[in-house]
Parts: structure tokens; sequence; C-alpha cells
């Protein structure tokens, strides 16, 4: 996702509509996706709400990396409460068994993103 709208937004509905598939019919989960989806090529006037995140976390990935930029999202900054979401969005999807080595990398850089955005 290369777009996570402002504070992640994106990344929590995404996460959250993964974690609720079950209790989706077929129609709302695909309606629901193609929404997201949607809004992750929007084009918004506000630069706050479609950051432009063009650094890709290059260290090597494993959970201890992830722990790292979530407990730094949110203990360094306090401004937001989306941090929370946030950071639980993004454990939610690392844990994918489909999310690839690429997205993995995308999501610390947007942990990073986020977490010094703030200090």
């Amino acid at each position: 996702m290369t777009q996570p709208g402002f504070w992640g937004h994106n990344l929590i509905a995404l996460s959250w509509l993964i974690k609720h598939k079950d209790n989706l019919t077929n129609s709302q989960f695909n309606q629901l996706l193609l929404n997201v989806y949607e809004q992750c090529h929007w084009t918004f006037s506000d630069v706050e709400n479609s950051p432009v995140i063009d650094t890709l976390y290059q260290g090597e990935l494993n959970t201890a990396v992830l722990h790292k930029n979530c407990r730094a999202l949110l203990f360094n900054s306090s401004n937001n409460l989306h941090q929370i979401t946030l950071a639980a969005s993004v454990m939610h999807l690392y844990g994918q068994n489909w999310i690839k080595a690429q997205d993995k990398r995308r999501l610390i850089s947007i942990l990073t993103f986020y977490s010094a955005l703030n200090r």
C-alpha cells in the first residue's frame, strides 16, 4: 500500500476488513476492499492526508524490528490517537502469510515515518 492515508487510515481499514472477513458476505467484503483500494488512489488537497513516504526500510526483517518500530510509534509520539490503531494494524498485516518481504519493508517504513513525524 503506497498511500497509507492520514495516520495510516487505509492500513487501519484494510486490517479491520481482513480481521472481519468471516462476518461479511462476499459482496460486502469485495465492496469494502474496493473502497479501500480507491482511497489509496485518491488525490487529497491537504498534504497531511497524502503523506509522501519515499523511503523503504532496508534492514533485517523480523518481529524484533517490527516491535521496535511499533514501540517508537507508540512512545515517541503522542500527538494523535491513531498511532495505537496504526501500530496494531501494521502488526496484524505484517503477520499475514501473503505479505511479501517488500510489503513488510513498506509497513516498517510507514511506522518509521509516523513515529518521526511528531518528535
